[in-house]
C-alpha cells in the first residue's frame, strides 16, 4: 500500500510536470478550454470544455479515451464525451462529481485530429474545484437589487384596482390585473408594448398592450415574470422567478421549450437576460455565490464573506454548455464601484445585467455594480475591451459624465451603442437613454444623442433602452414611474405609459406582433359567494360562445353554463370546498377548441378578516388571536346557539360587508369562526365590531 501512494504521489507529480512544459503549446494549440487552465472556485458539476480552431472529422478519433482525469481527492473519473453541434467543440462530461476543494488534473490523450489533419500532442492542464458544500445564497438574494441596495425604492400601494368586467373590449381582465395610464400617444411605432409588472402587495403579470394600454394577451405568474420579450426568430421569452428557468413561447403562446445554466450553475440562473443567436444557440448567465476571506484583500474586510462572482453561458442546441466565462478569472473583487461595501458579509462586485451578442460574433456584458460595459471574444473568453468603471480603456470625448450603475448595452446596426444610464453617481441623480459613437480601435467614445425626462426621472435599478426600426427610441424606466416611454428623434415624446405608484417593471419594450392562442386562458378569483371567471382565446377573432366546464375533481368533463362574453360569475358555491375549472371556446363553424390551463379554486366566501375576542373579557390581547369571517350567502337567520370544542368556536357578530369598517346599514349578519393556528389575515378593520347575541 504505501508503494501504491509513492507510485501515485509520483505520476500526480508527473502529471503537474507535463502541464507545465506543454502549458504553452497547449494555449497556442487550443482556442478555447474551460475551466481555464489554473482557474479556481470551479463548480464541482463543471464540464469540461475544448476546441480546437477547426472542425473536427467524425472519425479517426476515440472520444472515449480523449483524456485522463483525476481528482487530487477522488481519483480518476470516468466520463462521456460528445462534439457539440458546431463541429469544432468536445464536451467532457465527468459521470460523478468532484470533491469540494480539490485539484483537477486533465491529460488530453495525443488522438485528436483536426480536419487539417493536424495531430494535437498530449497536452496537460488543472484547475481547482470551489471548497463550498452548500448553498450560499437563498431566492431572496435576486431581490437584492430592488430592496436592499438602496432606500430610494417604495412599497406596492394596497389599494385594490377597479373592477374590469368586458369594457366592450375582446378581451376581459381579472379584477387583480393592475391600473395601467396612458399618459401620451403622438404616432408611435408599430407594434406592441411587451412588459411585466413586478413588486409587492400586486398580482405578477406579463402582458402585451396595444397603445391604448389595453391587452391583447397576458398570463398571471405565480412569482414575478421577468425579461418578456420578442426574438428575432419570433418566439417569446420570459423568466419565471422562483423555477429559475427561462421559457420560450411560440406565436399560440403555448410553452415549446424552456432554459437554464449547465455545469452544476442551474440554481442560480440569472434572471436579467437570456438571447436566442441565429444559429439556434442561447446566451445566458449565473451568479456563483463563493466563501472569500476578504481580510486577505481590504481593510477590515469579513473573513468569510460571500462574494457573489458572475457567469455567463452558451448552450448549444442540445443544451451542452459550449462556452463559459467566469469573472473570478477575468476580474477583481476590487473592480467594484466605490458604493460596494467591500467589508460587508455579502459582496456583489459584478451584478451584469445584460448579454448582448456583437456585430462581429462576439459578446458584449454590462456589470452594474462595476460601472462597466466589457466586450468579450466569444471564441477564446478574453477580454476584448473594457470601458467604464475603474478599468476604464475608453476617453469619452463629449461626456463628462460618464454613465453609472448603467443597465441594458445595445450594439445598433450603425455601430453606435445604446444604453439605460441609471445615474446613480449623477449629481443630482438621474436616468437617461445613451447613444454613443465608438471607435474600438482608437479607445474613444462620443456621446451623439440622450434623452432624460421632464422633469428628471431617477430609475435607481432596472431599466433598458430599445432603437425602433423607424428611429425611435422605447426607454423604460426601471423602478420610477413612467414605466415607459418612447421618444422620436428630435426628444419629442410619441408614447408613455404609466403603472399605479409601487408596481415597477424590469424591463419593457415595443415589438411587431400578432399572436393567436392555441387555447383559452383561464383566470377564476374569489368573490363574495362565489367565483369570477375571465377566459379569452387571445388574438382569434373567430370566438361566439365559451362553455364553462366545472367540477370537484381535476379535469371536470360537465359543462355547467356557456356564454359569448369572455367573462362569468359563479355562485352557489359551498365554502372551504375547492372546484376545479376548465373553458373550451367555440367558433362560428362551431368548433371547439382545446381546453384551456385548468384552474383549482378554493371558495372562500368571506370578503374580509377582523380580530376576535376568543376568552370573552372585552379585550383583543393576550390569549386573543384572529378570527376568520365567513359569509353564507343567503343565511338570513343564524343557528340558535354558539358552538364550541376543543379546534373551533363559533360566535355572531354583526360584519363589514362593504369594506368601510362601518357594521351598521347594509352589513349584514355573518357567523365568526374561529380557527386554530390561523395566522395573520391579509387586512382586518382596526376596531372590533360590536357583539350581536340575536
Amino acid at each position: 500500500m504505501k508503494k501504491l501512494r509513492i507510485f501515485s504521489a509520483v505520476i500526480f507529480l508527473l502529471i503537474v510536470l507535463i502541464g507545465t512544459l506543454n502549458a504553452g503549446y497547449f494555449n497556442d494549440t487550443f482556442q478555447y478550454i474551460s475551466p481555464k487552465p489554473g482557474a479556481e472556485l470551479v463548480s464541482k458539476s463543471s464540464n469540461i470544455i475544448i476546441r480546437a480552431g477547426s472542425i473536427l472529422p467524425a472519425s479517426n478519433f476515440n472520444l472515449s479515451a480523449i483524456a485522463v482525469i483525476e481528482g487530487s481527492s477522488s481519483g480518476n473519473h470516468n466520463y462521456n464525451a460528445v462534439i457539440a453541434d458546431d463541429q469544432q467543440t468536445i464536451i467532457i462530461k465527468p459521470i460523478a462529481p468532484f470533491q469540494p476543494g480539490e485539484t483537477v488534473n486533465v491529460i488530453l490523450n495525443a488522438r485528436l485530429i483536426t480536419a487539417k489533419t493536424n495531430r494535437i500532442q498530449s497536452s496537460t492542464f488543472s484547475f481547482t474545484i470551489s471548497p463550498k458544500t452548500e448553498r450560499l445564497l437563498d431566492d431572496s438574494f435576486y431581490w437584492d437589487e430592488y430592496f436592499d441596495i438602496s432606500s430610494d425604492l417604495t412599497a406596492g400601494s394596497e389599494s385594490e384596482p377597479n373592477p374590469k368586467l368586458n369594457s366592450n373590449r375582446d378581451v376581459s381582465l381579472p379584477y387583480s390585473f393592475p391600473n395601467i395610464t396612458v399618459n401620451c400617444i403622438d404616432n408611435p411605432g408599430q407594434g406592441f408594448i411587451f412588459l411585466g409588472n413586478i413588486f409587492p402587495n400586486t398580482a405578477h403579470y406579463l402582458m402585451i398592450l396595444d397603445n391604448t394600454g389595453y391587452p391583447v394577451y397576458y398570463k398571471e405568474m405565480p412569482t414575478a415574470g421577468m425579461d418578456f420579450k420578442k426574438h428575432d426568430n419570433g418566439l417569446l421569452s420570459y423568466f419565471l422567478y422562483h423555477t429559475r428557468y427561462f421559457y420560450v413561447m411560440d406565436s399560440t403562446y403555448t410553452v415549446v421549450d424552456s432554459f437554464r445554466c449547465g455545469n452544476g450553475y442551474e440554481d442560480y440562473t440569472d434572471m436579467h437576460d437570456f438571447q436566442i443567436l441565429d444559429n439556434g444557440h442561447v446566451l445566458l448567465a449565473a451568479y456563483d455565490p463563493q466563501t472569500i476571506d476578504m481580510s486577505d484583500i481590504v481593510p477590515g474586510g469579513n473573513t468569510a464573506a460571500c462574494v457573489i462572482g458572475y457567469i455567463v453561458q452558451e448552450l448549444d442546441n442540445f443544451k451542452n454548455v459550449v462556452f463559459q466565462w467566469r469573472s473570478w478569472d477575468h476580474f477583481e473583487i476590487t473592480d467594484a464601484a466605490p458604493d460596494i461595501n467591500l467589508q460587508h458579509y455579502r459582496i456583489d462586485y459584478c451584478h451584469g445585467n445584460t448579454l448582448e451578442p456583437d456585430y462581429d460574433g462576439n459578446l458584449l456584458i454590462s456589470c452594474r455594480n462595476m460601472d462597466e460595459c466589457t466586450k468579450i471574444n466569444r471564441q477564446t473568453g478574453e477580454i476584448i475591451w473594457r470601458l467604464g468603471g475603474s478599468n476604464n480603456e475608453f476617453v469619452f470625448i463629449n461626456d463628462s459624465r460618464g454613465f453609472s450603475h448603467q443597465h441594458d448595452i445595445r450594439r445598433l446596426s450603425n455601430g453606435n451603442i445604446t444604453l439605460y444610464d441609471n445615474g446613480n453617481f449623477h449629481e443630482p441623480r438621474y436616468s437617461r437613454a445613451i447613444e454613443y459613437e465608438i471607435d474600438e480601435d482608437n479607445k474613444t467614445i462620443a456621446q451623439v444623442w440622450e434623452f432624460s425626462n421632464t422633469p428628471d426621472e431617477f430609475g435607481v435599478v432596472m431599466g433598458n433602452t430599445q432603437r425602433l426600426a423607424g428611429g425611435n427610441t422605447f426607454i423604460g424606466w426601471g423602478s420610477d414611474q413612467p414605466i415607459a416611454t418612447e421618444v422620436k428623434p428630435d426628444g419629442s415624446k410619441a408614447f408613455e405609459l404609466s403603472f399605479d405608484d409601487g408596481v415597477k417593471c424590469y424591463r419593457s419594450f415595443r415589438f411587431p406582433w400578432r399572436g393567436i392562442a392555441a387555447s383559452p386562458y383561464l383566470i377564476a378569483e374569489n368573490i363574495d359567494a362565489g367565483f369570477h371567471l375571465v377566459f379569452n382565446k387571445f388574438g382569434d377573432n373567430r370566438i361566439v360562445k365559451y362553455y364553462i366546464y366545472m367540477g370537484k375533481s381535476p379535469e371536470p368533463t360537465t359543462i355547467v353554463d356557456s356564454t359569448s362574453n369572455t367573462y362569468m360569475n359563479i355562485y352557489g358555491v359551498r365554502d372551504d370546498t375547492t372546484y376545479y375549472f376548465r373553458v373550451t371556446a367555440v367558433d362560428s363553424y362551431s368548433n371547439e377548441s382545446i381546453f384551456s390551463n385548468e384552474v383549482e379554486i378554493i371558495a372562500d366566501l368571506n370578503p374580509i378578516y377582523i380580530p376576535g375576542d376568543i376568552n370573552g373579557d372585552g379585550n383583543i390581547i393576550n390569549s386573543d388571536i384572529t378570527f376568520g369571517i365567513w359569509y353564507f350567502k343567503g343565511t338570513t337567520t343564524p343557528p340558535d346557539s354558539c358552538w364550541n370544542d376543543s379546534t373551533n368556536a363559533w360566535l355572531y357578530s354583526a360584519a363589514d360587508v362593504n369594506g368601510d369598517c362601518q357594521f351598521s346599514g347594509s352589513d349584514i349578519i355573518y357567523i365568526l369562526r374561529f380557527l386554530v393556528g390561523f395566522g395573520n389575515p391579509p387586512k382586518y378593520c382596526p376596531q372590533t365590531p360590536p357583539f350581536n347575541e340575536e
